[in-house]
């Protein structure tokens, strides 16, 4: 396993493009783009950023979008919803494939019918073959991350969604703070999602109340070793990602930090 760090560990500090240079200042040769909105979805916009990636000699793991702007849509029972989405879909694969992104990371649905709310798995199973099907043919897997007020919000979902989703290439995006706000152990999360995870985004936490702290990886109470151990066991060959809140840090040494502190434990 190595370890990358996700450009939006400098969200609203340092646009998207300019953040290339820092990530590899911090000793990485690889990151995740968090694309912020249409304008960086654009063909030219990865155009500029994958020769901006080339020239310092780094890899894009994956593409994560502001997905509450059309994601919710691709799974819209109105056609016309359900193709401008796929538009904006086309349009960051696209860029996904310019960026040579393995995987790109998907919200899905927003979580905001919490009585008596089920999910109809059959026509979601359906709606990611054919999302699937369209990520594929632009050599990106889809994965879909467990996010406490997005579609996959608790533990379950990934078990309920398997007996639908055929044989199409679906991975997942485990994340560690989402597990921690959602009430269920990171490892439930990763125990369900099988052989089906491929990417996961690490940030330390801490419990305090009924609230979830997120903090630089070392400074929390999460067991990162425990986590590494985990995915050794399981042969992980995935992404890898440093991914914080930027309000988790003031000076980019504390970045650099953490990004070794991770790599100590992970890259044996």
């Amino acid at each position: 396993m190595k370890v990358g760090l996700s450009t939006s560990c400098y969200f609203t500090k340092v646009n998207t493009e300019d953040t290339l240079p820092l990530i590899q200042k911090l000793g990485s040769d690889r990151f995740e783009a968090f694309l912020g909105g249409m304008y960086e979805y654009q063909e030219e916009f990865a155009k500029q950023m994958a020769a901006r990636q080339k020239d310092l000699g780094l890899t894009c793991t994956a593409v994560h979008t502001l997905g509450s702007q059309f994601e919710p849509q691709l799974f819209a029972s109105h056609e016309r919803q359900r193709q401008a989405a796929m538009d904006v879909f086309e349009m960051v694969l696209t860029s996904a494939n310019i960026l040579q992104a393995k995987y790109y990371v998907m919200h899905g649905s927003l979580f905001l019918k919490k009585k008596g709310f089920r999910p109809n798995f059959a026509y979601i199973g359906e709606r990611f073959q054919k999302l699937c099907e369209l990520a594929d043919s632009y050599g990106v897997r889809l994965t879909l991350e467990n996010v406490h007020w997005c579609q996959y919000h608790e533990v379950g979902y990934a078990k309920n969604l398997e007996p639908h989703l055929g044989d199409c290439s679906l991975g997942y995006t485990l994340d560690i703070k989402q597990a921690a706000q959602s009430g269920y152990p990171m490892e439930q999360y990763l125990e369900e999602m099988g052989n089906r995870v491929c990417n996961v985004h690490l940030c330390d936490i801490e419990q305090q109340g009924d609230y979830v702290i997120t903090s630089l990886p070392g400074r929390g109470k999460f067991d990162f070793k425990h986590m590494a151990n985990l995915l050794r066991e399981r042969n992980f060959d995935g992404a890898v990602t440093m991914e914080v809140y930027p309000d988790d840090w003031a000076e980019e040494d504390e970045l650099k930090n953490s990004f070794r502190y991770l790599q100590g434990l992970f890259e044996l």
